[in-house]
């Protein structure tokens, strides 16, 4: 007899095999999940934005000019880790016009972005602190490079 668990979606008590997460009426890919999203909650104006050849050139620049390192660790704990993603600083959708502005791009490692910026962004006291701790380090960095 195989071994049998309960699907791993909360509330959900349906015993499955045990080489499985969840249960067939649980289970959906990464694209049924996002395609839901950009449906119902998206914002369509930022998607035309991020998906933009402009975006493209100024994440890369922006990439290029902060050495593809995570600006923030660096320019905080000294550590020189690999950088995955462009921040905004001030965010995309409060000031659109700051979208490709160098100076309000810094690069970030996917676990800064996570973990650091997401929750400091959760509260607007935080967020505006962070900001300004993000626009000295980059600037800063981009000063001593040059």
């Amino acid at each position: 007899m195989p071994l049998r668990k309960f699907c791993a979606h909360p509330g959900c008590n349906k015993v499955i095999d045990i080489t499985e997460t969840y249960c067939a009426k649980h289970k959906t890919t990464k694209a049924q999940r996002d395609k839901e999203y950009d449906a119902k909650y998206r914002d369509r104006k930022a998607k035309a934005f991020y998906n933009s050849k402009a975006w493209q050139m100024a994440r890369q620049r922006a990439l290029t000019l902060d050495d593809h390192i995570d600006v923030y660790l660096y320019m905080t704990e000294k550590r020189i880790v690999k950088a995955s993603k462009v921040h905004h600083i001030i965010e995309y959708r409060e000031e659109p016009s700051k979208g490709l502005d160098i100076n309000n791009l810094i690069s970030v490692s996917e676990e800064t972005h996570e973990k650091t910026i997401k929750q400091m962004y959760a509260n607007e006291e935080t967020k505006r602190q962070l900001q300004e701790q993000l626009r000295k380090a980059i600037k800063q960095y981009r000063e001593n490079k040059a």
